[in-house]
């Protein structure tokens, strides 16, 4: 058994080991952490034709009118990772052949629903979004989430001037990006 003066040395000398552990540094030591996922958003839209690969290069529709009216159908696709509340199109047309002024396209949405190349049906409720004349097609007031699709129609008819081609470049900005909301975990 050991002398009460070794005791008191053993004793001295845990205490002086005790005190040089000072709050903070046992603080730090029994900190725990926790990993954190962070993303960085990006936003951008297609326009690709119907069950297609997206691209990030501007989609050509090709016109060749002899009578009646004429029909295509594509996609403009949210490919980002963010929620978008609006978006703009940008459309020119060019003369393949001929001369002239090409001739007007409407563009209709299929709000709700997909268009049907077969029937040329819409599935939801049609909405003219604009032409060719425009040159800026404006889509706002969207709620318009990753991985969506808006179906979409475009059509224009016979008046001798065919042989021409429409071009669609989907214009996003930072604005057009619904704000971001904060949570707590």
């Amino acid at each position: 058994m050991a002398s009460p003066k070794t005791i008191q040395i053993i004793s001295m000398v845990l205490l002086v080991s005790l005190a040089w552990i000072t709050p903070s540094s046992a603080a730090i030591k029994s900190r725990t952490e926790r990993a954190t996922q962070l993303s960085v958003p990006f936003w951008s839209v297609a326009a690709v034709k119907n069950s297609q690969v997206t691209t990030n290069a501007p989609l050509v529709l090709n016109w060749s009118v002899s009578g009646g009216t004429a029909y295509d159908f594509f996609e403009l696709r949210n490919t980002g990772n963010v929620l978008l509340n609006s978006f703009r199109v940008s459309v020119t047309q060019v003369r393949v052949k001929g001369s002239g002024n090409a001739n007007p396209v409407f563009f209709e949405s299929c709000t709700g629903g997909v268009w049907s190349a077969t029937t040329l049906t819409c599935s939801g409720t049609i909405q003219l979004i604009g032409s060719s004349n425009d040159l800026i097609m404006n889509f706002s007031s969207l709620s318009f989430a990753p991985s969506n699709q808006i179906s979409m129609r475009a059509r224009t008819s016979n008046s001798n001037r065919d042989n021409y081609e429409t071009s669609l470049s989907v214009l996003v900005s930072r604005t057009d990006v619904r704000p971001g909301q904060i949570s707590h975990s």
